[in-house]
């Protein structure tokens, strides 16, 4: 059930607001150590169920990054027919496609502590592939009709 299309505004601000926080993480190694609870934990040792104190800063920028995507993503637009609501289905199914294929490719050409960051990447790239294609196919489609198969 897509959101209304107020969201879409709220998930661009939020998305925004992540971008800037990433910037000022990088640029000044900005740190909040904060006690977390845990289910699994494997630093040093294992610890199953516990609280400790850890920088909550990369885990909240990456949790405004999908909740301000999944918001654009799942917002309709301002004028939206039945007829786009298809088109949005074929092109977040296409998305999926070439996020697999991305996942594929990397799990046999990318090791290491590599990995780990094309896995953090994975958690917002299909979004990304997503809104690419529906703004980059979308502005075509209203040119000239676009028949996605």
């Amino acid at each position: 059930m897509p959101l209304r299309f107020y969201w879409k505004r709220v998930g661009v601000f939020i998305t925004f607001f992540a971008v800037i926080l990433n910037v000022i993480f990088f640029w000044t190694d900005f740190r909040w150590t904060i006690p977390v609870f845990a289910i699994s934990s494997y630093f040093m040792e294992h610890k199953m169920f516990t609280s400790f104190p850890t920088n909550v800063t990369d885990e909240i920028i990456m949790l405004l990054y999908l909740i301000g995507l999944g918001f654009i993503v799942f917002s309709k637009e301002k004028l939206e027919s039945g007829e786009l609501t298809a088109f949005k289905q074929k092109l977040f199914i296409k998305a999926s496609f070439i996020n697999t294929i991305f996942l594929v490719f990397s799990v046999l050409f990318i090791y290491g502590g590599s990995y780990i960051g094309v896995l953090v990447i994975n958690l917002i790239s299909q979004f990304i592939i997503y809104l690419f294609l529906f703004y980059f196919v979308h502005r075509n489609r209203r040119e000239k009709p676009l028949v996605i198969p």
